[in-house]
């Protein structure tokens, strides 16, 4: 099952590579210059076209959402069933296309990562992507080499058994005990007092109080006072929900398994497949 981080490093591996990639030799193919080069071919289109685009501060990948969509966002998958078509941005050409297929997503390339990561299931979005992001210098099957491609996709559904049982047991959960939390696009539910200063990102270090219960406990199984920690070195959980909350803030998390530990669990504390629940004061971001 992919992480958070596993999602999102299909990308950043993608620009670490196009960094290194960058040939001193002036008679080789330099992937910096092709990208910018179609980079400027793409902004051109939009312009011509009269299309407000987004750009994806990661990949420089220029995406429209048509639909935002209502279901599960892929934070956490381990298949997706989309429809997607691939066209040439020089002339329109159709040059792939399939409807409500079920892929691995390691199966699928960044250029149909990236904007399944902006929607829900049953939201549509464009990408206009650069041929580094698609089929690169070898082309495949209808695709030349360097072309660059519009990509239309459809996200249909999200396959991920434990993360889909888990969320119905913490809504029932939830609506047994008479709360009435936020459902997050990750499937993680919340009650946020959002407080007034910073909120952290990703990079930043956090100083809390927090305690961590298993779902429907009274017993804490973790706890702490002015503890500062690394957002990045935290659960997945606390590295989706935190962002949400400002400094003086507090976020009541209600997890599904998946978000925490997993099918591993965490010492004897933690069974695997355990749903948990943290309350969380965000004193500072540092």
């Amino acid at each position: 099952m992919k992480t958070i981080k596993q999602l999102l490093l299909v990308i950043a591996l993608g620009s670490v590579f196009f960094l290194l990639g960058c040939n001193s030799d002036d008679n080789a193919f330099n992937e910096q210059d092709q990208y910018f080069k179609e980079l400027k071919d793409i902004d051109a289109y939009l312009s011509e076209n009269g299309i407000q685009a987004n750009t994806d501060e990661q990949t420089g990948i220029r995406y429209v959402i048509e639909d935002q969509g209502e279901g599960l966002m892929p934070y956490i998958l381990d298949s997706v069933t989309i429809s997607y078509t691939e066209k040439l941005l020089a002339n329109g050409t159709v040059v792939g296309s399939e409807s409500s297929v079920k892929r691995s997503w390691g199966s699928l390339i960044a250029g149909i990562q990236l904007p399944l990561l902006k929607i829900q299931e049953g939201g549509t979005a464009t990408a206009y992507v650069p041929s580094f992001y698609a089929y690169g210098q070898g082309g495949t099957g209808n695709v030349p080499a360097n072309a660059t491609l519009i990509i239309e996709v459809e996200l249909v559904e999200i396959h991920s058994r434990q993360l889909k049982k888990d969320i119905a047991i913490i809504d029932d959960s939830l609506d047994a005990w008479g709360i009435t939390a936020t459902k997050h696009p990750s499937g993680i539910r919340y009650i946020l007092d959002q407080g007034s200063g910073d909120s952290p990102k990703y990079e930043n270090n956090v100083t809390v109080n927090y305690h961590g219960r298993l779902l429907g406990s009274k017993v804490n199984f973790d706890s702490g006072t002015n503890k500062t920690f690394s957002l990045r070195g935290l659960i997945g959980g606390w590295q989706v929900i935190l962002p949400l909350v400002k400094e003086g803030g507090s976020v009541t998390m209600y997890l599904p398994s998946p978000f925490g530990y997993g099918k591993t669990g965490s010492g004897q504390s933690i069974p695997p497949n355990s749903n948990l629940m943290f309350e969380v004061d965000l004193i500072e971001v540092k």
